[in-house]
């Protein structure tokens, strides 16, 4: 462990882990009086490993290890104080971690333990109040106790007083924490006098913090971006133009730093970016510095651990959508602002499809480097199936980021692997436009992309605000009424409303823009859009906007949705590679079409699926050659997958999981054992699927976390990534009468507008616009004035080419 804190090699660290690991486990470790300090040191090491692949799994042991050391270790053991000393480290990243009140109340417990074990010259005492001060910020952010951020400022202050002048990083760190806690406080007071007190302070303490960077203090651009953000609150106090302008000086130095670092505070930054903008519009240097924080994403979100990788987009949630609103507004070519969102979105979407889409340019000029990026790819892939130790699945991140740099340096690869080129995105949309729905709080637009250029319409009545409060009451109603049928129709007054809104302020003047402004006379002429909705608006199913009776998007466009630009260019090259290969055209004879049914009528611990074996029969009706599993299990569908059909369907419940969408799951008989959840699905690489029709509640709901919207992680994309090039789903619960008319019309009509008449993939959108045409029909009552009911018929989208 010594060697590592010298010189930082990986290997020494991980020979480090290893032995403690021996250590604690010998069967002599039980009696040794030293058992404390070495479960202490084993906690330090897996706490420092941690801080590099970022895996929770070491984290989790750590904390398993330190409240171990708290239970083992005797207090007239002469090593008591260093032993909880060095635990109180461990505390302090572990608070990072911890996501609850109840969580934070735990490791506050034990650092007050520790400090109360040390006497007042203890050289780790600043380091535990820092740790205390840090959790009691968190938990006020959590539970808005103001005792907490009060006492959070009181501790971090006496981390000042007991830490050495010439501890410059140490002090400041705490210098910032003060800086930041003051800023937190300053909001609570209801007295004019004690906030602009607590401003004045917090800028005074981020100026110590800051003077501090030149002595080598690498918290520098996150101490310059909080310096910025308390002068910036300042300017909203008392209006000076001086504090303005300061604040945006520290907010470049603060990118400067970090763009040399790829350390960089997104979400502060990305919050910082546009209060200056609605300030001041000075649009192109704010361009430029949310323009490098996007640049800078791939450096920060290439490693293989899912849910890390999720906590690091979730920190930079709005970044992309402000990015993209900043260069419009600076007037730069719409392209640009098309390919920062597709870096900043969907990340880790775009991720997997590297792994996948074809290289042959790079195959051809540069073999080698073309077998190794195939070979890396397939070892990180398995890894994240096998669950791999850290330093292998670390040593292969490490080798794929270091060949992409060789390869970009190559002539004519300096994109490669990187977002597509304005051609290559009209090309396209030779089917229909493409459609970007922009929502900032700078600007909303809507980019459209064009076979022949890409148009920018502006949105200036989209409300973001009245957009994101009406999006959130609807999801909170919709989540509810799941458990509360006999209530669903009080929702058909917001859902309307919210449709309305949604048509009026955004898709009515994009129809108009794009020349969509009546209902097409011939069944064949309607024209397609597929979409791409970003933040709130990806909880809003904008393909249902309309004042019913009079005007909506159904009446005059179909619709598709896709995660990025990039998904549709894999799926689409994917399918013409099956059709070139097949030589069928495209469309082949419906008795000539594979289907599989996942027919679970009856699900452990949920309610029975009645219509169930009506949909298995409403596919049988339309290809004969179709298979009906019931009641299978998660192997013998995963087994049914490894030679799948052209289309599957699924008759099952669906569940989203709120807190981590990559765990939104289909119930097969043993879904409580074995789930068969999004990150399983979408590490499938299936060859020779077209269609996957899921039948399940909330299949295209990316969960709760309002800061992963962008990023798509649900179902439904999980089986585009499996290789599906069209999916079907739902974006909220689906009664089972509604469900089963949208199936029985969604096969009847699979079939009308292929070559010939035979299954065509390129039809499921076109079929599925008609079949939920229907449907809305079938909901007009008297009850509801004859204009149907969107919420019976609303939920069904289409996914893919």
């Amino acid at each position: 462990m010594k060697r590592y804190d010298g010189i930082k090699n990986i290997d020494d660290l991980e020979t480090a882990v290893g032995l403690f690991d021996k250590a604690i486990n010998h069967p002599s470790a039980t009696n040794d009086p030293n058992l404390p300090r070495y479960l202490n040191q084993y906690a330090t090491a897996l706490v420092k490993r941690f801080g590099i692949n970022h895996n929770a799994e070491d984290l989790q042991k750590a904390i398993t290890l330190v409240k171990k050391v708290f239970r083992e270790v005797d207090k007239d053991d002469q090593n008591y104080e260093e032993v909880l000393g060095s635990a109180s480290e461990c505390l302090e990243v572990m608070y990072e971690e911890a996501d609850s009140a109840d969580a934070l109340h735990e490791i506050i417990a034990y650092g007050k333990e520790a400090l109360q074990s040390m006497p007042p010259e203890h050289p780790k005492r600043p380091g535990v109040f820092h740790m205390l001060s840090c959790c009691l910020r968190k938990r006020f952010t959590l539970a808005n106790e103001f005792a907490d951020i009060d006492d959070a400022v009181s501790y971090a202050g006496k981390a000042i007083e007991g830490t050495p002048e010439e501890e410059n990083d140490k002090l400041a760190s705490h210098f910032l924490l003060v800086s930041n806690c003051l800023h937190l406080r300053c909001g609570c007071w209801p007295d004019s006098d004690y906030r602009s007190i607590d401003i004045q302070y917090a800028v005074q303490y981020g100026e110590e913090s800051v003077e501090l960077r030149s002595l080598g203090n690498s918290l520098a651009p996150m101490a310059l971006a909080m310096h910025a953000q308390c002068f910036h609150s300042k300017f909203e106090w008392d209006g000076s133009w001086k504090d303005l302008k300061e604040s945006i000086s520290l907010s470049y130095e603060a990118m400067d730093y970090g763009a040399a670092s790829g350390e960089i505070d997104w979400k502060l930054s990305s919050e910082l970016a546009y209060r200056l903008l609605l300030a001041c519009k000075y649009t192109a240097r704010l361009d430029r510095l949310l323009s490098c924080a996007v640049e800078l994403l791939p450096r920060a979100t290439l490693r293989p651990l899912g849910q890390d990788q999720q906590r690091v987009l979730s920190n930079i949630y709005s970044l992309a959508t402000n990015a993209a609103a900043a260069s419009l507004e600076a007037g730069n070519d719409p392209y640009e602002a098309l390919r920062l969102l597709e870096l900043g979105r969907s990340v880790l979407i775009s991720m997997q499809l590297e792994a996948q889409m074809p290289i042959p340019e790079l195959q051809k000029q540069h073999p080698t480097l073309a077998d190794e990026y195939i070979k890396l790819h397939d070892q990180l892939r398995s890894s994240k199936i096998t669950e791999e130790p850290f330093e292998i699945r670390h040593k292969i991140t490490a080798d794929l980021r270091n060949l992409l740099a060789e390869i970009h340096q190559k002539p004519g690869f300096d994109g490669f692997g990187k977002t597509l080129g304005k051609e290559e995105m009209m090309k396209l949309a030779d089917r229909g436009p493409i459609v970007i729905l922009n929502v900032s709080k700078f600007r909303c637009d809507a980019i459209a992309i064009l076979s022949d250029e890409i148009k920018v319409i502006s949105l200036p009545d989209l409300d973001v605000d009245v957009l994101g409060q009406k999006s959130l009451e609807l999801q909170e109603q919709l989540a509810a009424a799941e458990d509360a049928q006999k209530d669903y129709h009080l929702l058909y007054k917001n859902l309307t409303e919210i449709l309305k809104i949604t048509w009026r302020q955004a898709m009515s003047p994009t129809l108009k823009a794009l020349g969509f402004t009546k209902k097409p006379r011939d069944e064949k002429g309607w024209p397609h859009i597929w979409w791409i909705p970003t933040d709130y608006l990806c909880l809003v199913p904008v393909h249902a906007a309309g004042i019913p009776g009079k005007a909506t998007v159904m009446d005059r466009v179909m619709s598709s949705y896709i995660p990025s630009i990039k998904t549709l260019a894999y799926a689409r090259a994917k399918h013409q590679n099956s059709v070139s290969l097949a030589g069928d055209g495209g469309a082949v004879d419906r008795k000539d079409v594979r289907a599989l049914v996942i027919a679970m009528a009856d699900t452990p611990e949920r309610t029975p699926l009645d219509h169930s074996e009506l949909e298995a029969k409403a596919v049988l009706d339309s290809f004969p050659d179709t298979t009906i599993l019931k009641q299978p299990t998660r192997q013998l569908v995963v087994a049914e997958l490894e030679n799948p059909p052209p289309i599957i369907h699924f008759s099952c419940h669906g569940e989203t999981d709120y807190d981590d969408p990559t765990e939104s799951k289909l119930l097969l008989s043993d879904w409580e054992t074995s789930p068969l959840n999004v990150s399983q699905l979408q590490r499938l690489s299936l060859q020779g699927s077209k269609l996957a029709y899921l039948s399940a509640c909330w299949a295209a709901h990316g969960g709760g976390n309002l800061e992963l919207l962008n990023e798509n992680i649900h179902l439904v994309s999980a089986c585009q990534l499996a290789g599906f090039p069209s999916v079907i789903g739902s974006l909220w619960y689906v009664g089972q009468d509604a469900s089963l008319l949208a199936v029985e019309r969604f096969y009847k009509e699979i079939g009308k507008g292929g070559n010939g008449g035979g299954f065509d993939v390129l039809e499921a959108g076109r079929a599925l616009h008609f079949a939920i045409l229907g449907l809305r029909e079938s909901t007009k009552s008297a009850g509801n004035d004859f204009k149907g009911d969107p919420v019976r018929w609303a939920p069904f989208v289409h996914f893919g080419i």
